[in-house]
Parts: C-alpha cells; structure tokens; sequence
C-alpha cells in the first residue's frame, strides 16, 4: 500500500476513534444544557411564591377575586391605587423577564409551563389587557404555556387539570370575553378546551379596558 494510501487509511481509523467521544461530549453538553434550563425555571419560580414577589402575587391574586360581584374580574390598570399599581408593574415586569428567557430558549420548556405557566395565565386573565410592551409579554407568554399544555393533556397527567383554577375563579362571563381575545392574538386558542364558550366579539373589546 502507497503512503498516500496508509495516509487516508489512518485518517479514517482515526476518525472511527474519535466519532464516539464526539457522542459522549455531545450528549454531555446536551445534559448539561438541559440541567441549566431546568435550574433558571427553579429560580424563577422561587421568585415568584417567595420574598417580595411572592407577597406581591398573593395581593394582587387577592385583589382580582374581589373585584366584581361574587367572581374574579380583571384588574384595570387606570382603576387602581398607587400601591396596587407598583404592585402590578412589579408582577409584570417579572413576567417579562420569564418571557425574554423562554424567547431565548434558555429555560425548560416543560417545568416552565407547570411551575411558573400556570401563573402566567391565571394573571393573563386577572389583569385586563392593554398595548403596553410589558402587558403583552405576559399575554406572550400565556398563550405559549397554554398551548403547550393544552397540547399535552392527553400526554401528561400532570396537565390534566389545566385550567381548572381559572373555571372557578372566574365567571363565565369573563372567560368568555378573554376567550375572544385569545382567539384574535392565538388563531389556535379556539381549540383549548377550558376556554370554551360562545363567542361574542364585542366582549372581547370591553376585556381589554375600552369604553363601553
């Protein structure tokens, strides 16, 4: 056999050698990924039910199921007091940070949307919409965690009782009126089972705080 011959040879024999280590390090690097995104989402969520963030969620949750007579209504940011309003640019603000990181994929995808996605959501109902970049991040994030798990329910027990809170904590009436919302920002919401009801597209002006 020529030297060029021996040459390519080798270099294949050497290649064999090292593809397997480049699966190891790969599913490593794969591993340790996955354990980063899981450890920002446990971070994320201690945020929110404990310290200052925690009280603040609590006040506002409280708040909303007094609102309206006997059920939850959304929280209308013009109507509120200046404590209950840092209260809410607080929760909003910490919900955009959680909606930069699933944006930018550092955050488990699954573990976001049973720990801190159920949140999201409840407070995308308790917190009328309105067309500040900081409200829209969390309807942003909302609708992905809802689509998420309403895609997965049949899958995964654990999302079995996928808006369950929301159905008792809020009327028929309201889920209604955020149902046509979601269905005008999410085309597919029209298939979440806990949202559904009739539509009424007029409602769904008077959720997102306009007059009449």
């Amino acid at each position: 056999m020529e030297a060029d011959q021996w040459a390519a040879w080798a270099a294949v024999v050497q290649a064999a050698a090292v593809a397997p280590a480049l699966i190891v390090a790969t599913a490593a690097l794969r591993g340790e990924r996955n354990d980063r995104q899981v450890d920002r989402v446990l971070a994320l969520h201690q945020e929110l039910v404990a310290g200052d963030l925690g009280e603040v969620r609590l006040r506002l949750s409280e708040r909303v199921r007094r609102e309206g007579p006997g059920r939850g209504e959304p929280l209308r940011r013009d109507e509120l007091d200046s404590s209950a309003r840092r209260d809410l640019a607080h929760l909003l603000s910490y919900f955009e940070r959680v909606e930069a990181a699933r944006l930018a994929g550092s955050v488990n995808r699954e573990l976001l949307t049973e720990l801190i996605g159920r949140h999201a959501a409840w407070f995308d109902i308790g917190i009328a919409y309105d067309n500040r970049k900081i409200r829209e991040a969390l309807h942003s994030l909302a609708m992905a965690v809802n689509e998420h798990a309403c895609a997965g329910m049949d899958r995964r027990v654990h999302l079995s009782d996928w808006g369950a809170s929301r159905r008792s904590d809020f009327s028929e009436l309201t889920r209604e009126r955020y149902r046509d919302l979601c269905v005008l920002t999410t085309p597919g919401a029209a298939r979440w089972e806990w949202l559904n009801g009739p539509s009424k597209p007029r409602v769904a002006s008077a959720y997102r705080g306009d007059p009449g």
